[in-house]
């Protein structure tokens, strides 16, 4: 299967605040902006009892929950490396992870390497330098490699 590109909500609101903002401003604005987005989510799931549990009729599916919900934020924090999109992970930690500042802090680290990917290559289209440019697609590049290889592992 081709590698899933981390081309979701997540990117764009990135690239939109640090296009606009520049590269510390725009990072911080954006962070702000995804973790009070991912809370919406785990509201609707966790204290409106929303959850897709219900839903699910693939006991492959629901096996996974199970496993899944045994190491709450290991199982979280991967979740969050992978290339999936944003609200999807989300969800799917708002499942799994029932304490919301586990969920906020994990959210919030995993946020970091994809700042500073799509952060880089924002303030480098944002300030035409070619260096900033080769780094930034090298060190997303290296991050999409990583977690495609480390999904695989799991699965």
């Amino acid at each position: 299967a081709p590698p899933l590109l981390p081309i979701t909500i997540e990117v764009l609101v990135i690239i939109f605040f640090v296009g606009m903002y520049g590269l510390f401003l725009g990072s911080i604005y954006s962070c702000v902006v995804l973790l009070l987005g991912s809370t919406i989510p785990y509201v609707l799931i966790n204290v409106f009892n929303l959850s897709p549990n219900g839903y699910l009729k693939s006991v492959k599916v629901k096996k996974f929950f199970q496993s899944a919900t045994k190491m709450p934020t290991q199982n979280a924090f991967l979740i969050r490396l992978t290339s999936i999109p944003y609200l999807l992970q989300n969800v799917l930690c708002s499942i799994i992870q029932p304490s919301y500042t586990n969920y906020l802090v994990i959210n919030f680290l995993s946020l970091i390497p994809w700042l500073i990917g799509f952060g880089l290559f924002a303030e480098s289209v944002r300030e035409l330098k070619f260096e900033f440019l080769i780094a930034s697609v090298l060190f997303i590049g290296l991050l999409i490699l990583l977690t495609q290889r480390h999904v695989k592992k799991i699965s």
